[in-house]
């Protein structure tokens, strides 16, 4: 609900907040906020790795994040610009909290 009311109140929260050269940031503020969202949901599954003790697949997997992000980042920039950065951080973070799933699937539901 926050990040919908962000979303929705953008216009206002950036006149408020910044001057009006921050507008521009309308443009990336849906990638950003998606990437959020599943960022936050991804921090849930991995605090489970971590009291599992799967501190190894945890640290694994912010490894991947990083070295992903930083080429995707790579990749989008020149089409895109600063947007390719929010929509490369979106689709990171929609990778890890694929990947996140699936290793606390496997620890979960081990015979």
């Amino acid at each position: 609900l926050i990040t919908a009311g962000i979303f929705i109140f953008k216009d206002f929260i950036i006149r408020i907040l910044f001057t009006p050269e921050f507008l521009m940031i309308k443009s990336i503020i849906l990638f950003q906020l998606l990437g959020d969202v599943i960022r936050i949901h991804s921090w849930t599954l991995g605090n489970l790795l971590i009291a599992k003790s799967k501190t190894i697949i945890f640290i694994t997997l912010q490894i991947i994040w990083g070295l992903v992000f930083s080429g995707l980042s790579l990749l989008l920039i020149t089409p895109y610009g600063l947007k390719g950065i929010t929509i490369a951080y979106l689709l990171t973070c929609i990778l890890h909290f694929i990947l996140l799933n699936i290793s606390v699937k496997n620890i979960l539901w081990k015979a």
